[in-house]
């Protein structure tokens, strides 16, 4: 693609991912956060960095969306600790990534594409 496209692109998912990370960071149960870092599970014992736990209540987000039964305390432990919003920079993201599958298959599926 065009260096220019490409540049605009790239710039716009640094914008919606920072969008994504900290809408999800915002609503985590206010009980849950200590320092920087998010408490999960029975008497909060476990800690997990933010942008681990970011990454790990999106999955868990997106595997009870799909219906998928929670079958682990830990997958419940990680929903317990969120208010479950999903920001809506996470739909637009979905679009880019259909056009990073248009524009460069290989670099999109390796995941070096944005």
């Amino acid at each position: 693609m065009p260096r220019a496209i490409g540049g605009v692109l790239h710039a716009r998912a640094d914008t919606l991912l920072a969008k994504l990370r900290d809408e999800t960071l915002d609503n985590v149960m206010p009980t849950r956060r200590s320092r920087g870092k998010m408490l999960v599970g029975p008497n909060r014992a476990t800690q997990l960095q933010e942008d681990v736990f970011v990454a790990k209540i999106l999955h868990q987000l997106r595997n009870t969306h799909h219906g998928y039964e929670l079958e682990e305390h830990g997958q419940r432990d990680l929903l317990d600790a969120h208010t479950g919003h999903v920001s809506s920079a996470f739909p637009e993201l979905v679009v880019l990534y259909v056009v990073a599958l248009l524009a460069q298959p290989a670099r999109a599926l390796s995941g070096a594409w944005f």
